[in-house]
Protein backbone atom coordinates (compact mmCIF):
# COMPACT_ATOMS: atom_id res chain seq x y z
CA UNK A 1 0.00 0.00 0.00
CA UNK A 2 1.38 3.27 -1.14
CA UNK A 3 0.73 6.40 0.62
CA UNK A 4 1.58 10.19 0.03
CA UNK A 5 1.61 13.26 2.33
CA UNK A 6 -1.78 14.55 2.04
CA UNK A 7 -3.73 11.41 1.65
CA UNK A 8 -6.70 10.07 3.88
CA UNK A 9 -6.79 6.58 5.40
CA UNK A 10 -8.58 4.71 7.66
CA UNK A 11 -11.44 6.92 7.18
CA UNK A 12 -10.48 10.42 8.28
CA UNK A 13 -6.49 10.34 9.12
CA UNK A 14 -4.35 12.26 6.81
CA UNK A 15 -0.74 11.68 6.21
CA UNK A 16 1.74 14.07 7.17
CA UNK A 17 4.82 12.45 6.68
CA UNK A 18 7.15 9.59 7.67
CA UNK A 19 8.98 9.93 11.11
CA UNK A 20 12.12 10.49 11.25
CA UNK A 21 15.07 7.24 11.54
CA UNK A 22 15.02 6.46 14.69
CA UNK A 23 11.88 6.54 15.73
CA UNK A 24 10.22 2.90 16.34
CA UNK A 25 11.36 -0.45 15.47
CA UNK A 26 12.99 -1.98 12.27
CA UNK A 27 10.33 -5.01 12.98
CA UNK A 28 7.57 -2.02 12.92
CA UNK A 29 8.74 -0.69 9.13
CA UNK A 30 8.34 2.72 8.12
CA UNK A 31 6.04 4.81 10.42
CA UNK A 32 3.76 7.25 9.08
CA UNK A 33 2.94 10.57 10.92
CA UNK A 34 -0.86 11.09 10.61
CA UNK A 35 -3.40 13.26 12.12
CA UNK A 36 -6.81 12.59 13.41
CA UNK A 37 -9.51 15.36 12.65
CA UNK A 38 -9.82 16.00 16.16
CA UNK A 39 -5.45 17.14 15.42
CA UNK A 40 -4.13 14.16 17.48
CA UNK A 41 -1.02 12.94 16.09
CA UNK A 42 -0.28 9.16 15.59
CA UNK A 43 2.34 7.32 14.76
CA UNK A 44 0.64 4.55 11.99
CA UNK A 45 2.65 1.46 11.12
CA UNK A 46 1.11 -0.60 7.86
CA UNK A 47 1.16 -4.24 8.22
CA UNK A 48 0.99 -5.84 4.42
CA UNK A 49 0.49 -8.55 2.49
CA UNK A 50 4.26 -10.04 3.02
CA UNK A 51 3.34 -9.46 6.89
CA UNK A 52 0.00 -10.94 6.95
CA UNK A 53 -0.52 -12.92 3.47
CA UNK A 54 -3.81 -14.34 4.01
CA UNK A 55 -7.41 -13.18 5.46
CA UNK A 56 -6.82 -16.06 8.25
CA UNK A 57 -3.57 -14.03 9.45
CA UNK A 58 -5.24 -10.66 8.87
CA UNK A 59 -8.32 -12.11 10.96
CA UNK A 60 -5.76 -13.02 14.09
CA UNK A 61 -4.20 -10.36 13.90
CA UNK A 62 -7.25 -8.28 14.16
CA UNK A 63 -8.26 -10.45 17.01
CA UNK A 64 -5.05 -10.20 18.65
CA UNK A 65 -3.94 -6.39 18.87
CA UNK A 66 -7.67 -4.85 18.51
CA UNK A 67 -7.98 -5.28 22.57
CA UNK A 68 -4.66 -3.27 23.26
CA UNK A 69 -7.04 0.12 22.29
CA UNK A 70 -7.67 -0.39 26.08
CA UNK A 71 -4.54 -1.00 27.08
CA UNK A 72 -3.21 2.33 29.15
CA UNK A 73 0.41 2.14 31.35
CA UNK A 74 2.22 5.31 31.55
CA UNK A 75 5.33 2.53 30.62
CA UNK A 76 3.75 1.65 27.55
CA UNK A 77 3.04 3.69 23.81
CA UNK A 78 -1.17 3.87 23.98
CA UNK A 79 -2.17 2.03 20.61
CA UNK A 80 -4.88 4.13 19.70
CA UNK A 81 -6.16 1.86 16.23
CA UNK A 82 -5.94 -1.13 14.99
CA UNK A 83 -8.04 -1.28 11.85
CA UNK A 84 -7.76 -2.71 8.70
CA UNK A 85 -6.74 -0.41 5.03
CA UNK A 86 -7.54 -2.56 1.21
CA UNK A 87 -5.23 -5.76 1.82
CA UNK A 88 -3.48 -4.24 5.00
CA UNK A 89 -3.48 -3.89 8.60
CA UNK A 90 -2.73 -0.59 10.38
CA UNK A 91 -1.87 0.05 13.97
CA UNK A 92 -1.91 4.16 15.16
CA UNK A 93 0.08 5.01 18.54
CA UNK A 94 -0.40 7.95 20.43
CA UNK A 95 2.52 10.26 19.60
CA UNK A 96 3.97 11.97 22.95
CA UNK A 97 1.92 15.09 24.15
CA UNK A 98 -0.90 13.76 22.03
CA UNK A 99 -4.10 13.99 23.93
CA UNK A 100 -5.92 11.28 24.63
Amino acid sequence: MIVMEGDSICGGLTVIGTLADGVGTPALGTLLEVAEPTGERLALTVLGPDALPGSKEVAEFLATAGPLVHVHHPGLLDVALVDREEDSCVVGMRLAGSAR
